[in-house]
């Protein structure tokens, strides 16, 4: 009888208390190639401290999947995300056909100054986790320890006070000849 109540008693709470989910986790998310215009500028003049593929990111509230043979990004957006970023004055246009050669990107190259460099309890902390660090160049590859170029993460970088520069790190492969 006891279990019986029990069991009434946890089905009533998993079937009455609201749960709490991330917004990310009920939008569907649909594919779309972004052609951006190639600088981002900033109403008082600064330079802008994300790439103009990781503003748009950041503007629909998306996920950077990768980018196109032409550079163009590839991102995951809602459709609210999509609404925004096809209002932003930044984009060019937007399409949901992708290439079939698109490739990933997984990783992010960061700048800053050489006297001011980011601490490695900083960079985890915004989860990340270097993978090289070019220390005469004043500049890191890095990439998410979850694997996932978000809004959210972007928006850390970008208000982090160390950070100068943020942008995709493309991979590239030499242009193979024919038989």
């Amino acid at each position: 009888m006891l279990f019986k109540t029990l069991k009434v008693f946890w089905i009533t709470v998993l079937l009455t208390t609201p749960m709490i989910v991330p917004r990310a986790v009920h939008a569907q998310r649909d594919l779309v190639v972004v052609d951006v215009e190639r600088t981002s500028p900033k109403p008082d003049g600064a330079r802008a401290k994300l790439s103009p593929a990781l503003s748009a990111t950041k503007f629909g509230d998306g996920i950077l999947k990768g980018s196109d043979n032409l550079g163009r990004p590839v991102i995951a957006l809602s459709a609210e995300g999509v609404e925004r970023v096809k209002a932003n004055q930044t984009i060019k246009s937007i399409t949901k056909e992708l290439p079939v050669d698109w490739s990933p990107i997984t990783r992010l190259k960061i700048g800053y100054l050489a006297s001011d460099k980011p601490a490695i309890a900083e960079l985890s902390a915004m989860g990340l986790r270097i993978v090289e660090d070019y220390g005469k160049g004043s500049f890191m590859l890095v990439e998410p320890v979850d694997g996932q170029i978000s809004a959210a993460l972007l928006d850390k970088l970008e208000s982090n006070l160390k950070v100068q520069h943020v942008t995709a790190a493309l991979r590239t492969k030499a242009i193979q000849s024919g038989p």
